[in-house]
């Protein structure tokens, strides 16, 4: 019978304020004991006994049929969870949030015993505990390495955050995406693999070099001392006991002479290490073994990484194939965060009131929170997908999408899962019932970023209902509402993977929007030569236009430049216009509804100015900030966010938005949220973004940003820097024409109550003004 294992996905970030240690300070000494935690808050259960009682009972539900040493590693990471969460929230979460202390069953002698024998110790690198994090990852068939491989059981779908960091240090140790992946993120040093611990244990491995095999070889494994750990530390001497209370008898040398280190097996020079120097070494190729195979002094130097995890995008070679970034990590990832921002990004109005709600995914599930004139105070549960359930996988929970699919004026959401699409119809006060969509299934392909990233809701048709749409490995269909469920599709082959359309420099630039003004939106998407538009001929795509030369060979398959191509009516007549950003800066081509003109260009946004950074380019947003029909254009820069008002040449009169400088929002857990969508329905686009203590939207009028209204809590202590939450969050719309669900005036309050909303706000308690003004105090033509 199969021993259980509880799968926990926790998360850990760098905290504000946490600062390197000096230059002077050697890596793992610490210059102060560490403080034992022996209580701690479990929500929901109370204050309880940290030894005694929590530990025992978390290494019960998490991984509670291992044996010893397994037992012994589980319980260590689990303290050290503890300790990162007490020092950074002050509590913990009973269940998968954070780690389970509540299963229904009774801790064994065995992990009692596991916890006892580790009493107080904690991981620490660079004197900060670090949030050890921890998986179900594989079952490895190679019993000898216990390193999982491709094929090997993987019921839950986490290996890929497992790390293996065996005789790594420093910068050179694989970090998890679980976190925030930054050399500067001391907190994040890896990940543990359950299945992968119990493998090591039957080899016969300690649990220290268990977790050294995970968290890398420069991991310190520290003692807390306080009442409830039995040690007082005192200075290491060499009597055989534990005097420093660090796990360890008679280390650093104490019972040594020092001597000249000698190929004897011995550590003769008493430094800690054994025949080291090449003492015993006899020169030969340098191989990816873990062994100074040159005698140099250095370990599988020149190699790349001989350590595999899954590859990310972080400039490192995490697979050891020899190559960074590929596979296009890069680009899926940057997909599936447009997905909140692009056609697809839909409209939120859940309520039908003409304002724009926020919505996200959270571990439990889908939350809306209403906007209002005071800000967004009432929440709306969306459906349960939950974390547990796997939706925080990108194929299921990137796909969350909101549209009015049954034409009654409020927004419904979508989403895909591994048998397909399925909608939960809004009520205005929740998420009703459930219409089943689509067919886009795993075992058809849809599991592929190719496919689940293209996914829309969109009308195509002009019937005032957002039908479905989406790329499959056969092409591009659209499948339309009925308001009940959707009717047979219309397949576009053109887009296929048999077609050339498999890269994402080419499917990841499809986009949705009503090209000819005929009411219905219409299809665009960048081939290898350059932009091809399909007009929704009912009842499918027909008469193809050619748009901008935005080929391979002028640079457009960079994806600082086709991650930036968006839809938008520029000019206000009706038609939507094709933009983006070039190495020379933002451009755009008109729509004239057959066909488009020729490249209107502005020098803001060029490479010069620096914007072919990620941190610059992810932020271009567009909208109609000035409610006059035409989108403006804005990103933020090293300063703050600015705007850029529609001319006749161009994106010219500059507005000056919030100060959100590169301190405090170059993080992309920030950054990449900034939005741009409607929240008081006066039918101009107010700017959202969310910041480490939760969203914030920043109100557009007629001086530009002015009030500042708070938004959910959804900060940084509460998880929501996740990629799974932040990519999650949905804010866009009310697409035109909806302000009329509730009155002539739009936004659901008179004219005097508008402009008696004041442009003051209380932060940390201290009353800050929050007007923007346009430079110059008006625009500029």
């Amino acid at each position: 019978m199969m021993r259980r294992i509880l799968v926990v996905l926790a998360v850990a970030v760098l905290p504000a304020g946490c600062a390197s240690p000096s230059s002077e300070e050697r890596l793992g000494v610490r210059t102060l004991p560490l403080d034992a935690y022996c209580t701690i808050t479990v929500e929901g259960v109370g204050t309880i006994d940290m030894e005694e009682d929590y530990l025992p009972h978390v290494v019960q539900c998490e991984n509670g049929g291992a044996d010893l040493e397994s037992l012994k590693a589980q319980a260590v990471s689990a303290r050290s969870y503890a300790y990162y969460k007490i020092e950074t929230s002050g509590s913990v979460v009973d269940g998968t949030r954070d780690q389970v202390y509540s299963c229904g069953a009774t801790p064994t002698a065995l992990q009692l015993q596991a916890v006892r024998e580790t009493a107080g110790q904690v991981l620490m690198y660079r004197d900060i505990v670090v949030c050890a994090f921890f998986v179900a990852g594989a079952n490895p068939g190679d019993r000898g390495s216990c390193v999982a491989v491709a094929g090997d059981s993987d019921p839950t779908n986490t290996e890929r955050y497992v790390t293996y960091n065996e005789g790594l240090s420093g910068s050179a140790v694989h970090q998890t995406t679980l976190g925030w992946v930054s050399p500067t993120n001391y907190r994040n040093r890896g990940c543990l693999s359950q299945w992968g611990s119990r493998c090591l244990d039957e080899a016969g491995t300690g649990y220290a070099d268990i977790l050294r095999f995970y968290y890398g070889a420069d991991i310190v494994l520290e003692t807390a001392v306080g009442a409830c750990i039995g040690c007082t530390p005192a200075a290491e001497t060499c009597n055989g006991a534990d005097d420093d209370c660090d796990g360890a008898t008679d280390e650093d040398g104490v019972c040594c002479t020092p001597a000249t280190e000698t190929c004897n097996g011995a550590d003769d020079d008493c430094d800690g290490a054994t025949d080291e120097d090449g003492v015993c070494c006899t020169p030969a190729t340098e191989t990816c073994n873990g062994v100074d195979d040159d005698c140099d002094g250095e370990t599988d130097e020149g190699l790349g990484c001989c350590a595999t995890a899954p590859e990310t995008c972080n400039g490192v070679d995490d697979d050891c194939d020899g190559a960074t970034d590929e596979d296009e990590v890069c680009e899926t990832g940057d997909v599936a965060f447009q997905a909140g921002l692009l056609d697809d990004g839909g409209s939120t109005d859940v309520n039908g009131d003409g304002r724009a709600d926020a919505c996200a995914r959270s571990a439990e599930g889908v939350v809306c929170y209403l906007a209002s004139p005071a800000g967004f105070e009432t929440m709306v549960a969306g459906p349960p997908l939950r974390d547990g359930d796997g939706w925080g996988l990108d194929p299921y929970g990137s796909t969350l999408r909101f549209g009015d699919i049954d034409g009654d004026g409020r927004d419904d959401v979508c989403a895909r899962a591994a048998d397909g699409l399925a909608c939960w119809r809004s009520t205005g006060t929740g998420f009703g019932e459930v219409l089943g969509g689509p067919a886009l299934a795993d075992e058809v392909g849809w599991d592929a970023a190719g496919s689940f990233g293209t996914i829309r809701l969109i009308d195509v048709n002009g019937d005032g209902r957002d039908d479905a749409c989406g790329r499959g490995p056969d092409g591009f269909s659209c499948w339309p509402s009925t308001g009940r469920g959707f009717g047979a599709p219309s397949p576009l082959a053109d887009l296929s993977d048999a077609a050339g359309w498999g890269g994402a420099a080419y499917w990841g630039t499809i986009r949705m929007a009503d090209v000819d003004g005929d009411g219905g939106a219409d299809l665009c998407a960048r081939a290898p030569e350059g932009v091809r538009c399909w007009r929704w001929r009912g009842p499918g795509f027909g008469d193809r236009i050619y748009g901008p030369a935005w080929s391979d060979s002028r640079g457009w398959d960079r994806i600082e430049y086709w991650s930036t191509i968006r839809m938008a009516d520029v000019d206000g007549d009706g038609r939507a216009d094709i933009c983006g950003r070039a190495a020379d800066g933002f451009g755009c081509h008109l729509s004239r509804g057959w066909a488009f003109g020729p490249a209107v260009a502005a020098p803001v946004l060029a490479d010069a100015g620096g914007w072919a950074a990620a941190v610059r380019y992810e932020t271009i947003r567009m909208g109609d900030i000035d409610g006059d029909g035409g989108a403006e254009l804005c990103a933020r820069d090293a300063d703050g966010v600015s705007c850029w008002t529609w001319t006749a040449a161009g994106f010219g009169g500059e507005v000056t938005g919030p100060p959100l400088a590169d301190e405090g929002w170059a993080d992309p857990a920030r950054g990449r949220t900034l939005r741009l969508a409607d929240v008081t329905g006066d039918r101009r686009a107010d700017l959202c973004v969310r910041g480490g203590d939760g969203l914030r939207c920043w109100v557009s009028g007629d001086e530009g940003f002015g009030e500042l209204l708070e938004g959910p809590r959804w900060g940084d202590a509460d998880g929501w820097d996740r990629p799974e939450r932040t990519l999650s969050i949905r804010m866009a719309g009310p697409r035109r024409g909806t302000a009329s669900r509730v009155a002539p005036g739009g936004c659901g309050c008179s004219t005097a109550e508008r402009v008696a909303r004041p442009g003051w706000t209380v932060l940390a308690g201290v009353l800050v003004a929050t007007l923007f003004l346009r430079r110059g105090g008006r625009r500029r033509r």
